[in-house]
């Protein structure tokens, strides 16, 4: 059955999203100041219905005579099953701290059980020290069978914006109300996802497809590498990583840098009015921003791989450059829509919570029931 359905928060999806808050406080992940963690017991664990983290120790295989990697996204086989695994960098000094953030997020992902969240089923956590790395393991999607049809292939929306030219606003929509819907659930559980972009909004069809089918597939949110506790030892687990100004495009310019701020709800919003231009324009938004806001952005992103520092006298364009560009915002309105463009804006011009306030979920309601409200 597709979970690829009419846009619209069911009760199970709120339930869902109740008990992966509950589950999200007993185990510590990302609590806030103002709630409360309580001590687990039998009875509690129960009533919660905690998941196992599964630590996951048999020898991994290669996925249909695939080459097997250790970086990514990517298939194998475990104990004779197809699986998707997201791997995840360490290193020898952080690996005991990794591996305990590994566990926490693990669980939480084992609660997701609602087909709103837009996430495989999670089954466990795979450890390889000697490569140093990580595996979170998901089932792949039902039907996947090694040995026979479908095989599957995966392809990510960053890539479909190249690959299938043509995809009508229609079609379009329903993919934003959808990862609208998954990043509401999760806030609503008080939980941050921080690495929102079009590459990790995955589609998985069967091998030899067209790429059109895969945007007719349902979609699917990965790269929750980036979740963590949010306490003193998680946040110091947070790196700043090798320069990568193309993904800091879809990153808030206060959550970037080493001064940035604590990650915030409003950060992950500001990252679906991203992914929402995408779908508006269809196309990369580093490809959007080149266009609307700075020429040499694509040429000062070379520069940056390059030498792995920021050129110099040099602002990486943001969403608010991008609609501060009137020719910009009648293009999209003419592309997709008032209403379309009105929640892409409500995503990004999130203000920050009070203290001791529920960051933005109001805010969040509003941005998502103006996307429910389109049609075509």
């Amino acid at each position: 059955m597709s979970v690829f359905k009419e846009f619209g928060t069911s009760t199970a999806a709120v339930a869902a999203a109740a008990h992966l808050k509950q589950v999200r406080l007993m185990v510590g992940t990302d609590k806030r100041k103002y709630e409360v963690q309580t001590q687990l017991s039998i009875e509690t664990r129960e009533m919660a219905r905690m998941p196992q983290v599964k630590w996951m120790k048999k020898r991994l295989r290669p996925y249909m005579e695939r080459e097997l990697k250790y970086s990514g996204l990517g298939f194998s086989v475990y104990n004779g099953q197809p699986v998707v695994i997201q791997w995840k960098k360490s290193d020898s000094t952080q690996w005991a701290m990794h591996e305990e953030q590994i566990k926490f997020l693990t669980a939480l992902l084992a609660s997701i059980d609602d087909p709103s969240f837009l996430s495989l089923p999670c089954q466990g956590h795979y450890h390889i020290q000697d490569k140093a790395r990580f595996g979170i393991v998901y089932a792949t999607p039902p039907g996947a069978s090694e040995t026979s049809s479908p095989s599957w292939e995966k392809t990510s929306l960053y890539d479909l914006f190249d690959t299938v030219p043509h995809v009508s606003l229609g079609r379009r929509i329903a993919i934003a109300k959808a990862i609208a819907e998954a990043v509401l659930q999760l806030h609503t559980a008080g939980w941050l996802h921080k690495n929102l972009r079009s590459e990790n909004i995955v589609f998985f069809t069967e091998k030899g497809s067209p790429a059109s089918k895969a945007v007719v597939s349902d979609p699917y949110i990965f790269g929750y590498d980036l979740a963590r506790p949010d306490t003193q030892a998680g946040a110091a687990y947070t790196q700043m990583a090798d320069i990568d100004l193309a993904r800091d495009l879809y990153r808030h310019p206060k959550a970037q840098g080493h001064d940035r701020e604590a990650y915030q709800k409003r950060f992950d919003m500001y990252a679906l009015g991203c992914l929402l231009v995408e779908l508006i324009f269809w196309k990369r938004l580093v490809h959007i921003q080149a266009e609307w806001t700075g020429a040499d952005l694509v040429a000062k992103l070379r520069e940056a791989a390059e030498t792995n520092k920021m050129p110099e006298d040099w602002k990486l364009p943001d969403m608010m450059d991008l609609f501060a560009n009137e020719e910009a915002v009648v293009r999209m309105d003419s592309l997709a829509g008032g209403k379309f463009l009105r929640a892409a804006k409500a995503c990004t011009f999130i203000e920050p919570a009070g203290e001791g306030e529920e960051a933005s979920l109001e805010d969040e309601i509003d941005a998502v029931e103006v996307l429910k409200s389109c049609r075509v």
